[in-house]
């Protein structure tokens, strides 16, 4: 009985009050610390060079009547002297492709540089240039290398791949 009279005589609602204003307190601290968590977050996360005007110059290129002239162009090229007309047409694709990626605004040096800048969950033929583009790499740095006639023809299919879900071609 002498716990529950000491119990009851304890000043109740002083130490909620005080419970309160230190929840309160720690409530603001902890957000506090969030905002600058999240802010920290944003700030390190990976640069994106692929801003608005990537998807204006994208739209803008569908309505090139002459990349799609130029493409065909290449296309019919390359079944004109099998298989070194094959090994040209692989080149100009690259090439194609690259200038392409230029036009788009995207930057770098390389077409490597440039590819990396596209996001592959947006664009999901990306990993097909990749591949294929290192498969032209090794046509042009690689002596003795040489295609089949049906290998040529997917790595152009593979660049073909890319132009329509760009909406080039």
């Amino acid at each position: 009985m002498d716990i529950i009279r000491a119990i009851e005589t304890l000043p109740w609602k002083n130490l909620l009050e005080e419970a309160r204003a230190i929840f309160i307190f720690l409530d603001v601290v902890f957000f506090i610390l969030l905002c600058f968590f999240v802010y920290r977050a944003l700030s390190m996360r990976p640069k994106f060079k692929t801003s608005r005007s990537y998807f204006d110059k994208r739209v803008a290129l569908k309505e090139d009547k002459e990349l799609k002239k130029r493409w065909k162009d290449i296309m019919e090229k390359s079944v004109l002297h099998p298989p070194q007309s094959y090994s040209l047409a692989i080149i100009e694709a690259d090439t194609f492709i690259d200038t392409l990626l230029s036009r788009m605004g995207l930057e770098g040096d390389t077409m490597k540089e440039k590819l990396d800048q596209l996001d592959p969950q947006e664009i999901t033929t990306l990993n097909t240039v990749w591949r294929v583009h290192r498969i032209r790499n090794m046509l042009v740095h690689t002596p003795g290398f040489t295609l089949k006639e049906s290998q040529a023809r997917e790595v152009l299919l593979g660049y073909e791949s890319f132009l329509k879900e760009l909406e080039i071609i």
